[in-house]
């Protein structure tokens, strides 16, 4: 991902790099499309430091009532085939308990 970005932030910044050198090289000021170009580019640098921005923003959080029962039942579906080839059987008790949080 870092290389990926890299690439994104350097071609943009060698194209008005260049521009800038050619105009000092020919001693006057940057013409209008060279500007229109060096506008674009900028643009494009600010997308992907601003994709990066988000990508590294951290979701926020949530926090809500799960039920142990349920998250146990689906995750033993997800292995029941893999147990079944290995001999594996699971059983559970209807009469799983419940953790509720105390109250304050």
């Amino acid at each position: 991902m870092a290389a990926g970005t890299a690439h994104e932030l350097r071609n943009p910044l060698m194209s008005i790099k260049l521009l800038v050198q050619a105009a000092l090289v020919r001693d006057n000021l940057l013409r209008k499309d060279d500007l229109h170009i060096m506008e674009q580019e900028l643009c494009r640098v600010q997308r992907t430091v601003q994709n990066l921005l988000e990508f590294a923003r951290q979701p926020a959080m949530s926090i809500e009532r799960l039920d142990p029962t349920g998250l146990l039942e689906q995750c033993l579906r997800l292995l029941h085939g893999r147990a079944q080839i290995q001999g594996l059987l699971f059983t559970h008790s209807d009469e799983c308990p419940r953790c509720d949080r105390p109250k304050r």
